[in-house]
């Protein structure tokens, strides 16, 4: 049986700035089926650690065309991802205003579309649900791009799934900050791979 999925994939981008306050800088969410009709959802805050610290827990929505519900997440870990060179000790306090740098922020939630309020989403009209995360911390002085809040999502039909039938999202192994001059041409692979269902893959 051919299984059709669109997936709108994370996009990460970092842009090295100097500010006082928190920078979101990229970000990434994530499906994965864990029994029945229980879903993980992993979000990840990409922050610049010269900026403030990411103290509130953002909320993981969960939506449809007719419906929207947030659901409350864990944070789950705090990475040092920064590209910098190790003796300038990036991002050497943790959730703080410290040397430049860049920390990932991992978010977990659950959600169980067998039940209430949940299930309305396996109805026929109503089975497009998508996650997404945002936060309110993105730098004004990026000027190419909106200003305002950080914002992703991924999408799960599961109206192209049978009862017994499951999905994950798609997994990337690319995980690096890029430092890329604005005007300038660029090229980028994500390896974005679906090793579980094979699911064609694209991107929005």
């Amino acid at each position: 049986m051919v299984k059709r999925l669109i997936l709108v994939f994370h996009l990460i981008f970092v842009i090295k700035l100097s500010a006082q306050n928190t920078l979101i800088s990229g970000g990434s969410i994530r499906y994965e089926h864990i029994e029945n009709q229980s879903y993980k959802i992993t979000a990840t805050l990409n922050r610049a650690c010269e900026g403030e610290a990411l103290i509130d827990l953002p909320s993981i929505d969960v939506f449809s065309e007719n419906n929207h519900f947030n659901l409350n997440c864990t944070r789950v870990a705090i990475q040092n991802i920064s590209n910098y060179c190790q003796t300038t000790q990036p991002c050497n306090i943790q959730n703080n205003n410290s040397n430049p740098g860049i920390e990932q922020h991992i978010y977990e939630a659950m959600i169980d579309f067998s039940v209430a309020p949940y299930s309305i989403f396996k109805n026929p009209n109503n089975c497009k649900v998508y996650f997404s995360i945002s936060a309110s911390k993105r730098s004004d002085s990026i000027t190419n791009i909106s200003k305002g809040n950080f914002y992703v999502e991924a999408m799960l039909n599961l109206c192209l799934l049978n009862e017994n039938e499951f999905n994950h999202a798609a997994t990337s192994l690319f995980n690096k900050n890029i430092h890329q001059p604005l005007n300038s041409p660029f090229a980028l692979n994500y390896d974005a791979f679906d090793l579980i269902n094979k699911d064609s893959i694209s991107f929005e």
